[in-house]
């Protein structure tokens, strides 16, 4: 999924998935990508275009970290 296009609205390739990875705490695919700010809204859905497929995703601007160590201390 790396080097995947993010669609604008009008399907013009505006951005792009900089990585991504399986969170096996999430049981889901977790990424990066460099969204246009009128695009980076949090919670806002874009398309990801990747091999043909058209893939749904939800933009979440706060980081996943644990500042607080709290899950490496569960």
């Amino acid at each position: 999924m790396e080097g995947a296009a993010i669609l604008d609205p009008a399907g013009a390739a505006a951005g792009q998935v900089t990585s991504a990875r399986r969170s096996r705490r999430l049981a889901t695919v977790i990424g990066m990508a460099w969204v246009p700010a009128a695009l980076a809204t949090d919670g806002a859905t874009v398309t990801i275009a990747d091999r043909g497929s058209r893939l749904q995703a939800t933009v979440v601007t706060e980081p996943f970290y644990d500042p607080g160590g709290e899950l490496l201390r569960s």
